[in-house]
């Protein structure tokens, strides 16, 4: 294939993937949210109750991101030459990358939730929200994990890759969730056709006061070897 050829190819891919996505996760941050809610009204019952009655946030080990777009083969990568640079973010960047994109994913739209509440999540409700060996979780499902771990889990993406010389900086950052990230590797935005979508809702924070909240409330509730993270997170939001 030559550069156009590959050019089209992902883009085909690309297309695919948002279009799965998005119909299967474009609400799903809103109905944890409401579970969110039941467990700051301490009703453990009802929270649990909301993941086993709707189909969007059930837990189904080994569930995975729609797979269709696979029909139309693997992103390919044009050879531009790599570039060494760290791809490390600071914790203290990410919150501020977040708060500035509105928790919500630059390229496939959806709303977000900060990452300590999903790990937080999953002591509260282990059953309905598992997260397997914090924070190294498998999307696989083979180690217990919920899908939407990754799937509403922000991450920073670096719009250059640091392997094509993008710096660590914030003009260079944009939140992705953690399964797009993934998808999209060090490939070029432009390599796929990608563009930004912009903030949907911007009065959305991920849900970091509740997790302030939650943490105070259910403290007890966490093993001890992972507390002093949490509580880290929660300085760092603050």
């Amino acid at each position: 294939m030559n550069h156009e050829e590959i050019r089209a190819h992902n883009a085909r891919i690309k297309e695919k993937y948002l279009l799965d996505f998005r119909l299967k996760f474009g609400e799903a941050a809103h109905y944890l949210e409401q579970s969110v809610k039941k467990l700051l009204e301490e009703d453990v019952e009802s929270a649990a109750r909301l993941f086993e009655e709707n189909p969007v946030i059930r837990y189904r080990k080994g569930d995975r991101v729609p797979q269709d777009y696979l029909q139309l083969g693997r992103l390919k990568k044009l050879d531009l030459g790599a570039k060494k640079n760290n791809p490390n973010v600071r914790e203290r960047d990410k919150f501020e990358v977040f708060r500035r994109d509105h928790y919500q994913c630059r390229y496939t739209g959806i709303k977000l939730i900060t990452h300590p509440m999903l790990e937080l999540l999953s002591y509260l409700l282990p059953s309905q929200f598992p997260y397997h060996n914090p924070p190294h979780g498998s999307d696989s499902g083979a180690k217990n994990t919920h899908l939407l771990v990754w799937v509403l889990w922000p991450s920073v993406d670096h719009i250059l890759p640091v392997s094509q010389g993008g710096l660590n900086e914030m003009s260079n950052y944009t939140t992705a969730n953690s399964k797009f990230n993934m998808f999209k590797g060090n490939i070029l935005n432009e390599h796929l056709g990608l563009d930004f979508v912009d903030a949907g809702d911007t009065n959305w924070k991920g849900l970091e006061n509740e997790y302030q909240a939650l943490l105070i409330k259910f403290r007890e509730q966490i093993p001890y070897n992972r507390l002093e993270k949490l509580e880290t997170w929660a300085a760092l939001m603050k």
